[in-house]
This record gives C-alpha cells, structure tokens and sequence, in this order.
C-alpha cells in the first residue's frame, strides 16, 4: 500500500511539474514580448530619421560611417555576453550576426531604400542577439534545474554532478530535423527581415506623403515583428520540453526503470491524448521506454512522463 501511495504521489508531483513549466514558459514570454517591444521602437526611430533621406539620390560618406559605428556596437554586445555566457554553449553565438553584417553592409551602399533596409536589419540583429542569449540561458539553467531534480527523485546525490558542460551542449544544442534551436531561430529573424523589406519598399514606392508613409509603416512594422514574436515563443517552449525531458530519460534508464506512464498537461493535444489512452498491457499510459513517444511530440507539448513500476514491486 505504501508503494502505491508513493507512485500516486510521484505522479501528482510530475503534473504539478508540468504546471511549472507552464507558468515558467508564460514568463519566458514576456521578457521575449519585451525584446520584441524594443525592436519595434528601434525600428521606429529609424525609419523616422531615414524617411526624409530616401529621396536623395546616394549613401554620403557619413551615412557609411554611422552605419559602420552602430554595427561594431552590436558586435561589441555580442562578444560581451559570448564571453559571459557558458563557454561551451556561446562557442557559435556571433557567427550569425557576422554573416548577416557582411551582407548589410555591402547591399546599403546602393541606395537609399536598401540603407534603410539594412538600418532596419541592425535593429533586428540587436533584438535577435539578446532572444539568442537568452534562450541559449534558458535552456542551461532549464537542463540543470532538471539534473537536480532527477538527482533527487532517485536519491542519488552525485547524479547532477555527473552532467558535464560539454554533455549540457550536445543536449543543448542537438539538432532536430535537421537544424539547432540557434539556426532556426536565426532562421526565423531571416523570414522577419525579408516581410520587413517587402513592408519598407511597398510603403516607400506608394508615393504617399512622408508622414502618412512614416505612419502606415509604424503600423505594419508592429504587427510583422509581433507575430514573428510568437514564433519565437514557440520555439522556446518546445526547445524547453525537448531538453528537460532528454535529461529525465537519461535520468530514468541509468536507473533501470523499463517502463514510464504518460502525464497530459491540462490542454493536452488529441494526439497526445491518444498516447495517454495506449494500453500496453500495464494500464493506459503506461509504455515500455523504448517505445514511448519523444517528447515533445509536436511544438508548444508540455506532456511529460514517469517512471512506472507495478504496485507489488
């Protein structure tokens, strides 16, 4: 009776687990909503300075050099928080911001739409830098919130110690399909500039005046960037899942546990639900663990597992 008690119980405490990460991923959004806000407000104040200036017929010399300057800070940024960051985990951080600043630099030379777009494309790698750090933080501190505790559900006091940075980055930064969570979210901030592009020289070519223009381009410049926001909430959650649950499975099999039971989160899929109603001959839910479904099982999953062992163990 006691066992079962405490398999109950265990169970209660991965649902309660599960409501955590749920809340915690509500947090997580708002700072990426706050990201977000900023960049909408650089953006802003850009296209405000730029607006007057696209009628001119050159880039000056001066326009170079402002360019010039205000992407060496965000390099400097950059390297800031590589060097302050987990060394292991940071090791690619400015690679994407150097490709694309080779490329803005060159392409906002011809003229002064394109200096426009590539101001713009500054405002983004600045907000995208810091969504990237974050993240990559995130996700450490998820994967060792997650070794403490399996640490000590199986009463194992070496077992968080056993997870070392170069073990934390493969998981970390394992690709799926082809891709890291890094790339896709770089990945991502490409599809965002190419729509703010479209936005710029649509807004610019439609022989408006400057201020109607200045005004339609504030208003389609925030929806664009909100709604890439919300990709990228997304993608945060599902990395999340992924990379707490590649912890507890590792947890589990070193301790020898051959089946798991599936926990729903509250606003659980119909897949997953489906995956919870399986019965392999141990109770519904209940999987062998070479067979139960990766988690997550599609973006935003919150689903989780447990160990299982039967009530006469």
């Amino acid at each position: 009776m006691a066992t079962s008690q405490y398999w109950t119980l265990r169970k209660k405490k991965e649902q309660e687990w599960i409501k955590q990460n749920l809340a915690n991923d509500e947090l997580f959004a708002k700072r990426l909503t706050a990201f977000y806000n900023q960049a909408i407000a650089d953006i802003n104040t850009t296209i405000q300075v730029e607006i007057n200036r696209v009628g001119a017929d050159q880039v000056t010399k001066m326009d170079v050099q402002a360019f010039q300057g205000k992407a060496q800070t965000i390099v400097e940024e950059a390297e800031q928080r590589r060097k302050a960051g987990d060394h292991v985990t940071y090791s690619d951080y400015t690679k994407e911001i150097n490709q694309r600043l080779k490329v803005y630099n060159a392409t906002m030379r011809i003229n002064r739409l394109e200096h426009l777009k590539s101001e713009v494309g500054l405002d983004m790698l600045r907000a995208n830098l810091k969504v990237d750090a974050a993240l990559r933080d995130k996700l450490a501190g998820d994967f060792q919130k997650e070794a403490i505790r399996q640490a000590g559900i199986m009463m194992d006091s070496a077992q968080h110690s056993k997870w070392t940075s170069p073990k934390m980055a493969k998981i970390i930064m394992a690709q799926t399909n082809g891709a890291n969570f890094s790339q896709r979210l770089w990945a991502n901030q490409d599809v965002l500039k190419a729509k703010l592009d479209q936005v710029l020289a649509t807004g610019l070519i439609s022989g408006q005046g400057v201020q109607v223009m200045a005004r339609r381009l504030r208003d389609q410049v925030k929806t664009t960037v909100t709604n890439q926001s919300y990709v990228v909430e997304r993608l945060a959650r599902t990395e999340s899942a992924r990379v707490q649950v590649a912890v507890q499975m590792d947890a589990i099999k070193k301790d020898g546990f051959k089946y798991v039971e599936w926990i729903e989160e509250l606003s659980a899929c119909p897949t997953c639900k489906e995956i919870g109603a399986q019965d392999f001959g141990k109770g519904k839910g209940v999987w062998p663990i070479d067979k139960v479904p990766l988690i997550p099982v599609h973006p935003n999953c919150r689903c989780g597992i447990v160990e299982w062992v039967p009530d006469d163990y």
